[in-house]
């Protein structure tokens, strides 16, 4: 099953279909399907928040193929200070994903400008870089978006 699978079965108004997106919302290895699966059924009136979802969804990504573009456009289109707690918890995880969710919420927080001025930093934020570097480029976003990190 993939996101675009999901997408397709959401738009087929059969008992089935509902309940192929039902299945794909616990996907077991996809992102990306389980994040089709909750827009589907949150446009279907089946799941009455997506927040909850989507902030699970942020802090698990991996990989760029599976779900960040997906997960970043629903970030941006729900800009709650949960939602931008999660892109900051995934942006000091260490994954393919840190420097992509760093980037939206700078953008989100203190304006596409703010991306620019801290390009070089965020680099320290990509997957192969050392420990200091990461907790040197985190912290200047920290001090730029003036969050920090909730354990939670």
């Amino acid at each position: 099953m993939s996101g675009p699978t999901v997408e397709a079965l959401a738009q087929i108004d059969h008992e089935k279909a509902h309940a192929a997106v039902d299945e794909a919302s616990h996907h077991p290895l996809s992102v990306d399907v389980r994040l089709a699966a909750a827009e589907a059924l949150h446009a279907r009136g089946a799941l009455a928040d997506l927040e909850p979802v989507l902030i699970r969804e942020l802090r698990t990504l991996n990989r760029r193929t599976d779900g960040l573009a997906r997960a970043l456009r629903l970030a941006e289109a729900h800009p709650t200070p949960a939602v931008k707690q999660a892109l900051l918890w995934a942006s000091w995880n260490q994954t393919e994903c840190s420097a992509d969710c760093a980037r939206l919420l700078l953008r989100l927080v203190a304006g596409p400008g703010a991306v620019e001025m801290m390009a070089d930093v965020l680099r320290g934020l990509e997957l192969h870089t050392s420990f200091f570097q990461r907790k040197a480029a985190f912290d200047a976003l920290c001090r730029k978006i003036q969050m920090t990190l909730d354990p939670g």
